[in-house]
């Protein structure tokens, strides 16, 4: 594939043969690194690629493996920065936008320590994607956040707002683990 690369590289196709050496490398040949920068190398060299949302999320995914938080959060922030909405029906919307907003919440979190930068990565998913199935998700995300900041009235209302919109969620029965609400 590699030996088709430079013959292809300016053709239409040459997007999913970037794609396809970044998963061999990243499935068969356990090369993260390799595949990791093939992945970058699509929304780059091939930015109107349909395979350019794909890219960014495994990259990301692949930075988080190797344990390199600020690479994920800049990935899923690009992916991020890709979001569109339609003046008519129908949506532009990446399948991986959602779920990358919830994601750069809990590496912001839990891997790089910035409470106030996954408050509001979390507070960001319910508004900008309201039928998200991740929207308790993020909600709960945002309750244990705000928690740990020390933020009971934020906590509370996030906690409400859980209730609010996702009353059967599975999030709702572990509320009660996060303290007391006024």
């Amino acid at each position: 594939m590699t030996k088709l690369l430079t013959p292809l590289g300016t053709t239409q196709i040459a997007d999913n043969l970037v794609y396809s050496l970044a998963d061999l490398d990243a499935h068969e040949l356990a090369n993260p690194e390799a595949a990791r920068a093939y992945y970058d190398r699509i929304p780059v060299d091939y930015p109107d690629s349909g395979l350019r949302d794909d890219a960014r999320w495994f990259g990301a995914q692949i930075s988080e493996q190797l344990g390199d938080w600020p690479g994920a959060v800049k990935r899923l922030q690009g992916l991020l920065a890709t979001r569109e909405t339609s003046y008519f029906t129908g949506s532009y919307f990446s399948v991986w936008l959602d779920d990358a907003q919830l994601e750069l919440g809990i590496v912001l979190r839990d891997s790089l320590h910035d409470l106030p930068g996954a408050a509001a990565a979390f507070r960001q998913l319910p508004k900008d994607y309201p039928a998200s199935i991740l929207r308790d998700d993020a909600l709960y995300e945002l309750a244990v956040t705000l928690g740990k900041t020390g933020d009971t009235a934020g906590r509370c209302a996030a906690q409400r707002e859980l209730v609010k919109v996702e009353p059967d969620s599975k999030y709702v029965p572990r509320l009660a683990e996060l303290g007391p609400c006024p």
